[in-house]
C-alpha cells in the first residue's frame, strides 16, 4: 500500500504529518465536480474526481495530509481514517509526476 511505503520513505514521520504543496508550474482547472491537473514540463495531465480536485485545492504547503483528510472528510461526510490513505496515494502519484512536492523543514 502506498501509505505504508510513504511511512517507510519518510523515516519516523507519520503519513498524516507530511505537508505537500503544488508545484508552481502546474495548472489546475475545475470543471463541475471534477478538476484537470496539467504538468506542462512532463507533458502529463490528470482528470480528478471531486475529492481529488478538493485535495489539490487544499495543497498550500502548510496543511498536513491529516488536516487535508479531515477537511475533505467533513465536506464529504466521510471518515478521515478512510480518506487519509487515499489522499496519501494521490499525493504520491502527483509528486511522482511533478504536480506536487513535499515541503521539508528547510523550505
Amino acid at each position: 500500500m502506498a501509505g505504508d511505503l510513504m511511512n517507510k520513505a519518510h523515516t519516523g514521520r507519520n503519513i498524516g504529518e507530511l505537508v505537500y504543496r503544488r508545484h508552481r508550474d502546474v495548472s489546475f482547472t475545475r470543471f463541475g465536480e471534477e478538476g484537470l491537473i496539467v504538468v506542462p514540463r512532463e507533458s502529463w495531465q490528470l482528470v480528478v474526481n471531486g475529492v481529488g480536485a478538493r485535495v489539490f485545492e487544499l495543497l498550500d504547503g502548510v496543511r498536513t495530509i491529516a488536516e487535508i483528510a479531515a477537511q475533505v472528510a467533513e465536506e464529504y461526510d466521510a471518515s478521515s481514517r478512510e480518506i487519509i490513505n487515499d489522499v496519501g496515494e494521490l499525493l504520491v502519484e502527483l509528486s511522482d509526476r511533478g504536480a506536487a512536492q513535499i515541503v521539508t523543514s528547510d523550505q
